[in-house]
């Protein structure tokens, strides 16, 4: 080793100062990172010009991560932390105090307002501040970013305006302080809300969260910037403790969607209410009863893996309990299983993909029993919910899945126009709606097949052309269909139909419509007047189960029906589904 060199390492451990040419061009002798060791690839690194987001679980959790990150950058370069008071200061720990005291730790305050000053000088104003009192160009930056726009916003208010007003003040820093890294610490709650949520919506580049449940902690990184142009979504990594007080990652890391998460220390814990033991002897071991929906989304606030099971009795609670799933949901994005369980009336179809797009992982049925409800919540126990949950109110979820509020016969141009209006409102959100085709047996009469035709739910509709009965199921799926059909006619469907033609697919759902509409020009009879002077003692069932008028012994073959050619199409699934009906 040539002496020059020999002097200089001397000199550099002797001072702990970096390397003279360093010095001179101001760069940090390695790149900043969040406080965590064996992060796979850039995951964790800070970039300039990419500004990015930790979320903290609690206050413990702040300031533990806040110290192990000072010490570490410290160790290698001046630091900025905007946030903090003195007293925090101090409970930081010897390391960083010695290291303010020596001026290379800028620990400086929000005061009072700060919001409405940033608002009126803004973002470059306040970095010429942070300048003048001993911010570098090429020194790391990090802000407690939320205290200035949540101060003085009730618990009960709306974050969002706040959260968007700091995500664009944190964008500014970013492109200005253009030398080096800016990290913003964050908490994951105001009050009740979530605030992750919120921060998703952005177009920040760096958004992860540190979170702990009793000894297990564990981060997420929802998305983070990997090599020149990439990005890694949704991986999960379980922390282990370092002797320094600091983390390291077990392991690589796993894709958030198949994540088990077999170290989360509440992965067994189900957080449920009373009316969800329905047809249990005893409450299970491990189970948490809450006594309302607002207590259970209390009790779930600092799950990781729980479970909450929330019953289901009727739809007037229906609003609420789309609520609550949508918070808990904010909340917890992916480990918490949430699992909704009819207790009193079924619910509908559109009702279940409500909760569904709220954020529930399942749905289980009213006649599962008890110990087939124990065995769905073991099976779930390791999955992940992957979806991005809507963020807007429960009322506009349920308004998005609800029926027009019109129900039974409709002349045919009329039943067209209605079923095509709740088939183009729904078809975004995946709901599956179903036209449904009955040719009627020649003996029977159009008015007594639609006085056999009791419909008692909105949205769903029947008309008539000159051969057949027609049936809009809203929110129905194709396997429900012929069930729908029973409990909706008063007397078999064979005794008046010889066969049943179900379309579940939009695009033949709209050529069903619109050849209806051709037939609607013609004079096509309108029952309206009619049917209101129809008993339904017209219809007399013998003891076969046939209607009267029906010849004994006639078999009821399938009869072709007249259709227009469809245009060509790519494969798909069967777009009919053909059922013979027999007695």
């Amino acid at each position: 080793m040539r002496p020059s060199s020999r002097w200089r390492e001397a000199l550099d451990s002797v001072l702990a100062l970096p390397s003279l040419w360093r010095l001179l061009l101001g760069r940090r002798p390695r790149p900043a990172r969040l406080p965590i060791e064996f992060l796979p690839g850039d995951v964790g690194l800070l970039r300039r010009r990419r500004p990015g987001v930790l979320l903290l679980g609690d206050a413990a959790m702040r300031r533990r991560c806040l110290r192990a990150l000072l010490e570490a950058e410290l160790a290698h370069g001046t630091v900025t932390w905007l946030g903090g008071d003195e007293a925090e200061l101090r409970a930081l720990g010897p390391v960083v105090q010695r290291e303010a005291q020596r001026g290379r730790l800028h620990a400086l305050a929000w005061k009072p307002g700060a919001a409405e000053v940033l608002r009126e000088r803004g973002e470059a104003w306040l970095l010429r501040e942070l300048s003048a009192c001993g911010l570098g160009r090429r020194e790391l930056l990090v802000v407690d970013l939320m205290p200035p726009w949540l101060a003085g916003l009730p618990e009960h208010a709306d974050p969002a305006p706040a959260v968007a007003r700091a995500v664009a003040v944190l964008q500014g820093w970013g492109r200005l302080h253009a030398g080096a890294p800016v990290l913003a610490l964050a908490p994951m709650l105001h009050g009740t809300q979530a605030l992750l949520p919120l921060f998703e919506r952005s177009t920040l580049p760096s958004l992860a969260r540190l979170q702990t449940h009793g000894e297990q902690v564990h981060l997420e990184v929802l998305r983070w910037p990997e090599g020149a142009a990439g990005t890694v979504h949704d991986l999960g990594f379980g922390l282990v403790e370092r002797s320094d007080g600091g983390w390291q990652a077990d392991g690589g890391g796993v894709a958030l969607d198949t994540h088990e998460l077999v170290k989360a220390s509440d992965a067994r814990l189900v957080v449920t209410l009373p009316e969800a033991l329905d047809g249990a002897a005893a409450t299970p071991p491990g189970w948490q009863v809450c006594m309302g929906l607002t207590e259970l989304v209390g009790a779930s606030r600092y799950a990781v893996a729980a479970t909450a099971l929330l019953p289901y009795r009727s739809a007037e609670q229906l609003p609420a309990l789309v609520d609550a799933v949508r918070s808990l949901r904010q909340a917890h994005p992916h480990a918490l299983k949430i699992v909704v369980r009819e207790v009193g009336s079924s619910m509908r179809y559109n009702q279940e993909l409500a909760l569904l797009r709220a954020g529930a992982n399942t749905v289980l049925y009213r006649d599962t029993p008890f110990d087939g409800v124990q065995q769905a919540l073991e099976e779930l126990r390791h999955q992940i919910f992957s979806r991005r949950a809507p963020a807007g109110p429960a009322a506009e979820m349920l308004n998005d899945v609800a029926p027009d509020a019109v129900r039974g016969y409709l002349p045919l141009a009329r039943f067209c126009d209605a079923a095509e209006r709740m088939l183009e409102r729904t078809e975004p959100l995946g709901m599956e709606n179903c036209i449904v085709q009955l040719p009627l047996l020649a003996e029977v009469a159009h008015l007594d097949a639609l006085a056999a035709c009791k419909i008692g739910r909105d949205g769903d509709l029947v008309t008539a052309d000159e051969q057949a009965l027609w049936l809009f199921l809203f929110a129905c799926r194709a396997p429900d269909v012929e069930a729908t059909l029973k409990r909706m006619f008063t007397v078999p469907l064979a005794a008046l139909f010889n066969q049943m033609r179900v379309r579940p697919e939009p695009d033949s759902v709209r050529r069903a419509l619109d050849r209806l509409r051709r037939h609607a020009v013609d004079a096509v009879t309108d029952y309206s007047e009619a049917l209101k002077a129809v008993q339904p003692a017209r219809l007399e069932v013998s003891d076969s189960g046939f209607v009267a008028l029906q010849p004994e012994g006639q078999e009821t073959m399938p009869a072709a029906l007249d259709e227009l050619p469809a245009p060509p199409a790519s494969p798909r699934a069967p777009e009919r589904i053909q059922l013979r009906l027999r007695p």
